[in-house]
């Protein structure tokens, strides 16, 4: 079994859109068709309004997976702020070629939300705010021969600490010296798995599978 995770980074819509839609698709869809994936978790998808719908949509992703094996695949995402349809943007979903038995998403059960009080300026207020995820963590049971598995899916926004302290210093692993001209004193990365986050993006995306027993 395949499972893949990909962060398809804010996929819209004109107007919304800032990169034409069909320019995307012709670099998305023959790339998530060479995953061939079995269960593919997908990160930042916005949701598009539909006339004379109430909710929000993935209408952007269905038409991104249209003619791709995806397209018959079972999906689950995450919901909008009122619970009805999908968010504006940023939304997890997880598509799987086996049945979804069940799917919830973890914002606050476990934690309370964190108190934000300002120390100087003027606040929403005279107390301290919550607060909430941005983006929830989406739970999947997924009914796999010959067991169970459990999916989880969430995104990460931040840059990799190894990534900034490869732009504070010296020079990259691959020979491109600093754009101040100055030599840096830092070593290669040590294993190709540290050097393909040394060249981490803004970005970083967890999926997350467990047999169940």
């Amino acid at each position: 079994m395949r499972l893949a995770t990909f962060n398809i980074e804010s996929l819209d819509l004109a107007p919304e859109a800032e990169v034409p839609f069909e320019a995307r698709v012709a670099v998305l869809r023959p790339a998530l068709e060479r995953i061939a994936a079995d269960i593919l978790c997908l990160q930042e998808v916005n949701g598009q309004h539909v006339p004379d719908a109430p909710e929000r949509r993935l209408v952007a992703l269905k038409r991104l997976l249209q003619g791709t094996r995806y397209e018959a695949y079972q999906r689950a995402a995450t919901s909008g702020p009122s619970g009805r349809g999908v968010a504006s943007v940023h939304n997890l979903v997880t598509l799987s070629r086996f049945p979804i038995r069940q799917q919830r998403e973890v914002r606050n059960q476990h934690v309370k939300p964190l108190l934000h009080g300002y120390l100087t300026g003027i606040s929403k207020g005279s107390e301290p705010q919550p607060i909430g995820f941005d983006r929830p963590l989406l739970l999947t049971a997924i009914e796999c021969p010959p067991a169970r598995v459990s999916m989880s899916s969430t995104c990460i926004c931040g840059r990799p600490v190894r990534a900034r302290y490869q732009a504070r210093n010296s020079t990259a692993c691959n020979g491109v010296p600093r754009a101040d001209g100055r030599k840096g004193t830092s070593s290669p990365p040590s294993s190709e798995r540290d050097r393909r986050w040394s060249l981490g993006s803004s970005s970083m995306t967890s999926s997350r599978a467990i047999r169940s027993v």
